[in-house]
């Protein structure tokens, strides 16, 4: 059965419904929650059993660079969900948390080589969807956000993987000093 089949499925759904439901079905948030929830869950099953996987790398030569690859797959599906109604934010955290599934065992042989596919695109669709988020709600404040995505960056610094959303951090960086820099100007007048 295909990764994406749920979704196509769902799809059908709405395709078949009458055309009486079948705008409010589109235009609702329920449809994008549906969809991020599936996609979420088929994360999970792809992180689950390739994780496991990447334990026992020296027997199985499965390693986190088989991760990112495996992740790669949903970066596309991430940018769709993002132009759903409703679909903006929910796409910007399952981005981040498909990046923190992106990588497992890094101690020893499941490490890998550091061939990591999944983190130059999922950089450059985060920054998008950032930069979206920002012109949406200029006081967007993305601080936990921004320390997750640090927090995860020193980690797999510390096997030599730079390339973790570095473009996505810097950024959101900046935005979360913008913002700071606003209330503290509001404070003192």
């Amino acid at each position: 059965m295909p990764i994406y089949s749920k979704f196509e499925i769902r799809e059908l759904i709405i395709v078949d419904a009458p055309h009486s439901i079948r705008e409010e079905l589109l235009k609702g948030t329920v449809y994008a929650q549906y969809f991020a929830d599936s996609m979420k869950e088929s994360i999970i099953d792809s992180y689950g059993h390739l994780a496991g996987e990447t334990l026992k790398a020296e027997k199985t030569g499965i390693t986190s660079d088989h991760l990112s690859s495996a992740v790669c797959q949903y970066i596309k599906e991430i940018h769709a969900l993002s132009k759903m109604p409703s679909g903006l934010e929910l796409a910007f955290e399952l981005l981040v948390y498909l990046g923190q599934h992106s990588y497992a065992e890094l101690s020893g042989k499941g490490c890998g080589v550091g061939n990591r596919p999944s983190d130059r695109p999922a950089d450059s669709l985060l920054v998008n969807l950032a930069k979206e988020m920002k012109a949406k709600d200029p006081e967007w404040y993305p601080q936990g956000v921004l320390d997750r995505l640090q927090a995860e960056r020193k980690i797999l610094a510390g096997y030599g993987i730079e390339t973790y959303f570095p473009r996505s951090c810097q950024l959101i960086e900046t935005y979360c000093l913008s913002q700071t820099n606003v209330v503290k100007r509001e404070c003192e007048t």
